[in-house]
């Protein structure tokens, strides 16, 4: 009796070839969607940037617009009264 460390069964030999190759495959297989979430959140970040910076200078401009005439004209008030 050779034991090689397969079965010793044709249902256990395939059994134990289809082993390694499976847990390979699963390796792989967890491999490459990490790589994908990866790159989703990377590409995400890159798209983000853009729309915060959009954002930004909207938020400037509305600034200007509404509030900075506001602080002056309340400096003008403080300055007239002291």
């Amino acid at each position: 009796m050779v034991s090689d460390g397969l079965a010793k069964s044709p249902s256990g030999l395939a059994t134990s070839f289809w082993k390694g190759r499976l847990k390979m495959s699963t390796t792989h297989l967890l491999l490459a969607g990490f790589m994908f979430t990866v790159g989703v959140i990377l590409g995400g970040q890159a798209f983000a940037a853009e729309d915060n910076d959009a954002r930004a200078r909207k938020f400037i401009a509305q600034h200007e617009a509404t509030i900075q005439p506001l602080e002056i004209e309340v400096g003008r008030q403080r300055v007239g009264q002291g």
